[in-house]
């Protein structure tokens, strides 16, 4: 591979500070072929002035400004029109970039030829608590996969990986579609694993690019509920449903992605009603209940009967040793508390198998 040039798509809103390091952190790539496109979703504030001086000190960098909002998804897909390059990158106004991000993906990509899609290792900055995480716990093998394989690779780790350490095809993204306007959330997660599950991928789990926790954010002032995880199952019936895939194939990717989020629901209801978060509860049990019958079938389908009594069995002790769990928790929790305390407001951790 010859060296293509990627391009930055940044969208922003009322973020001139934020904004600014976002675009920094691309034109600081130890690899040079960068474009930057700044698309302002109408902020109406210094917005425009902030990128305009980089810009005018930097041809790398375009800037467009929308007459009116028209929300971040549709903003994200008028950046994406405006990428005239082999590849992009998508990155938040208040993420930013690591400086050997592009270097490591080129690298990547040239070692594995028939690889369409770069999938990079994103840290979280938790700015609110003032510490530094991984997405996952677990990283799968860095490496080439055929597709599907990749697409079965990044849903084997805790958490599906951040579109802000990838790099994209362009001329594939089209192909496949752009983002799904008409989805509430996890619009970003759709199109990831839309593209994986029909171009090769080379992942790394090499550092490459920051996502920002902090109070602002829409993925803390959203609280996750309904929406949230409907979205997920969104992409499950879009997966199913794609007659653009090989019929094995959508199945195959629909039934591994609903048992992933079937389980984390679960999880998160768990979680919730053990540690008394009551405003999730509600939320959580109406889309566990809508879609476990649905999960239930599915793997009822793939497996033949004995193996079908072996899962049900293991599902059941494993839930009698979370419901075990819980109850000497609470226990011991309740033998801890001073003599008269009030144990309406106390709450506690379940450390989740």
């Amino acid at each position: 591979m010859d060296s293509p040039t990627i391009t930055t798509v940044i969208p922003t809103y009322r973020r001139p500070a934020l904004v600014v390091r976002a675009i920094r952190s691309a034109l600081a790539q130890t690899y040079p072929n960068v474009e930057v496109v700044v698309c302002d979703n109408a902020s109406g504030d210094e917005t425009r002035e902030a990128v305009s001086s980089i810009a005018r000190g930097d041809s790398r960098v375009k800037y467009h400004c929308q007459r009116e909002n028209i929300g971040f998804v549709r903003n994200f897909n008028f950046g994406l029109s405006r990428v005239e390059t082999p590849y992009f990158s998508l990155l938040s106004d208040d993420d930013f970039l690591l400086p050997e991000f592009y270097e490591h993906a080129v690298r990547d990509l040239a070692g594995s030829t028939s690889a369409a899609l770069f999938i990079g290792n994103t840290l979280i900055r938790d700015e609110i608590e003032s510490r530094m995480l991984v997405t996952s716990r677990r990283l799968v093998e860095a490496g080439f996969y055929e597709a599907p394989m990749g697409f079965r690779a990044i849903l084997r780790e805790d958490t599906l990986r951040m579109w802000t350490g990838m790099v994209f095809p362009t001329r594939e993204a089209r192909t496949a579609g752009c983002l799904d306007e008409a989805m509430r959330t996890q619009h970003d997660h759709d199109f990831v694993l839309r593209m994986a599950v029909r171009h090769p991928v080379v992942i790394s789990n090499e550092p490459c690019a920051i996502y920002s926790h902090h109070s602002t954010a829409i993925h803390v002032t959203d609280r996750p509920g309904g929406s949230f995880w409907e979205g997920w199952f969104t992409t499950v019936r879009k997966l199913a449903q794609d007659e653009s895939l090989p019929e094995s194939v959508r199945r195959s990717a629909a039934q591994t992605l609903r048992r992933k989020v079937t389980r984390n629901v679960a999880r998160a209801y768990a979680k919730s009603l053990t540690i008394g978060r009551t405003a999730e509860l509600a939320d959580l049990r109406a889309v566990f209940y809508a879609n476990s019958l649905r999960c239930l079938g599915v793997l009822a389908s793939s497996v033949d009967r004995n193996q079908w009594v072996k899962a049900a069995v293991r599902a059941a002790l494993k839930s009698a040793t979370v419901i075990i769990r819980m109850v000497r928790s609470a226990r011991e929790f309740g033998a801890k508390l001073p003599a008269g305390a009030d144990c309406k407001e106390s709450r506690f951790d379940l450390d989740l198998p």
